[in-house]
């Protein structure tokens, strides 16, 4: 089981999830949120990920990290919940021949897999890598349990999973973006047993700081890679 939130009264964060306060939030936020460069997580994955093998993301936001996989080579599918976002990342990514923005619910287990299942079908490759960052802390554990086993059922041997997240170890530390939406705080252990569970391997994990820096913060971070058995 997941540790309990609680969450400081200075962060003024929810401490639960309400579906229209989030949609108002996030798309107000990926309407004037202008970071074009990368993560250091997504440069991290590309690095490592053959090129041939189709990229999913999940939660892309203003499609910063989907752009940079297409730039690089990469069939990718980015997905997020916020039509409005999907809109405008669509628009202005209208030269990415290699680049898709889907509306796609990623705690609806037809849809991942008709995302999966589109990202496979015109590759002739049998795998595809699932990446996800900096969302599973903004999704409730309902949420992520709904996911999780989307995915299980969705993937073949040899899919691979790369996820990155605020950890447990991040919660009382100051946020350069803490107020006014939903986010949780994950504990490694419980998602890493949760995803072996469901028939996933852990193929690497790392906690810490100096992973995810953002101005004058420096969250602790986990960063997950597992594949498919």
């Amino acid at each position: 089981m997941q540790r309990k939130t609680t969450v400081t009264m200075t962060e003024e964060q929810p401490t639960s999830k309400d579906i229209t306060t989030e949609s108002s939030y996030w798309n107000l936020f990926y309407a004037k949120f202008n970071i074009s460069h990368p993560s250091q997580f997504c440069v991290m994955t590309a690095i490592e990920a053959d090129v041939v093998v189709p990229i999913v993301e999940f939660g892309c936001g203003n499609g910063r990290d989907s752009t940079y996989f297409a730039r690089h080579g990469h069939t990718v599918y980015a997905c997020d919940l916020s039509k409005p976002t999907i809109e405008k990342d669509s628009d202005e990514a209208k030269s990415e021949s290699n680049l898709q923005f889907k509306v796609v619910d990623a705690s609806d287990a037809v849809a991942v897999k008709g995302i999966v299942d589109e990202a496979k079908s015109p590759t002739n490759v049998n795998n595809v890598l699932v990446y996800t960052r900096f969302f599973l802390h903004s999704i409730d554990e309902t949420q992520q349990s709904q996911f999780f086993k989307a995915l299980s059922t969705s993937l073949v041997t040899g899919d691979k999973l790369y996820f990155e997240y605020r950890s447990a170890e991040d919660e009382t530390l100051d946020k350069v973006h803490g107020k006014g939406h939903y986010r949780r705080y994950i504990e490694t252990p419980d998602l890493m047993k949760e995803l072996e569970n469901l028939g996933f391997k852990i193929e690497y994990e790392m906690t810490g700081r100096g992973m995810a820096k953002y101005k004058q913060e420096d969250p602790f971070v986990s960063r997950v890679i597992a594949s498919k058995v």
